[in-house]
Formats: C-alpha cells, sequence, structure tokens
C-alpha cells in the first residue's frame, strides 16, 4: 500500500474514531491491514475500536499482535492491560501494566490503573 493511501485511510479511521463510529474506523483500518501490515499504528488504533466496542477478546488479540511488532511501545501495554482488567481479567491486567510503568514510571494513569489491578 502507497503511503497516501495509508495515511488517506488512517486519517478516515481517526475522524471515525472521533465520533465515536467504531465501527467504520475498524472497516478502514482492517482495510490497510488487508493490503499490509507495515503500519503498526494501525494494528494499535484497530485494537483501541475493538475496546471501544467491548469486543475484549478482539482488541486483546490485535494489541499483542501490536506488541509483537512493537515490543517496547508504553501504549501498547498500557491498552493492553486497560483491555485485561475491563475484561474482568485484573490477574492478566498486571504485568502489562507493570511493563508500562517501567517503560514510562511518570504516568499517573497507568500507575492508577495498576493499582486498580492490584487492589481487584
Amino acid at each position: 500500500m502507497h503511503r497516501e493511501k495509508f495515511d488517506q485511510l488512517f486519517n478516515a479511521a481517526l475522524e471515525a474514531g472521533r465520533k465515536r463510529d467504531y465501527v467504520r474506523a475498524i472497516a478502514l483500518l482492517e482495510e490497510i491491514l488487508c493490503s499490509t501490515d507495515e503500519y503498526p499504528l494501525a494494528i494499535l488504533y484497530l485494537a483501541r475500536s475493538y475496546h471501544s466496542l467491548k469486543e475484549y477478546g478482539r482488541a486483546i488479540q490485535y494489541f499483542r499482535y501490536y506488541l509483537h511488532r512493537q515490543p517496547e511501545s508504553t501504549p501498547g501495554y498500557f491498552f493492553l492491560g486497560r483491555t485485561y482488567l475491563s475484561s474482568g481479567l485484573p490477574g492478566e491486567a498486571i504485568p502489562y501494566l507493570k511493563k508500562a510503568v517501567k517503560l514510562n514510571p511518570g504516568s499517573a494513569n497507568t500507575l492508577s490503573l495498576l493499582g486498580l489491578a492490584l487492589l481487584k
């Protein structure tokens, strides 16, 4: 996929997400990923869109794939931990949130989520 086409689809997906039209965002992001997996941000935003629809299993699948491609991504660990927490699996969330804290120790949001996971 050419960069111009990616930018067009990705920006349209971001706009759909801002409008909370996650179904459209997913369709656009999946169109990108059907052509190439060279754009990890598309994977991250696809996972976030599934999380927003409370399709946690799919979100987890894509967050894990994203982290496989981007193993030092603080947002990847944060969002995967948040998704496990949202899906009622705080024990699964803890190692990912700890990794996010290790990568970005100053994140109040991550520390709060980690504390919540540890209390559950």
